[in-house]
């Protein structure tokens, strides 16, 4: 299974929205989970805070997170 999305968009000044410094630590939590094979921790992923920082990845990510536990 192959599951595409995009990292949060307040990363850079030029990015789509404005900096948020709880992005890094939200995308290194998101990585590391990625890393590690986390299922549990990608279906956790927070859905107010993923749109807060405009994280498209969210739904395909627990979508891949719920195909691997078997659900």
């Amino acid at each position: 299974m192959l599951a595409m999305g995009e990292r949060s968009a307040r990363r850079k000044d030029k990015a789509p929205g404005n900096v948020d410094p709880a992005e890094e630590a939200f995308d290194k939590g998101v990585q590391a989970a990625l890393a590690k094979g986390n299922v549990d921790a990608l279906a956790e992923i927070d859905a107010d805070e993923a749109e807060r920082l405009m994280m498209t990845g969210r739904t395909p990510l627990q979508a891949l997170a719920g195909a691997a536990a078997g659900g």
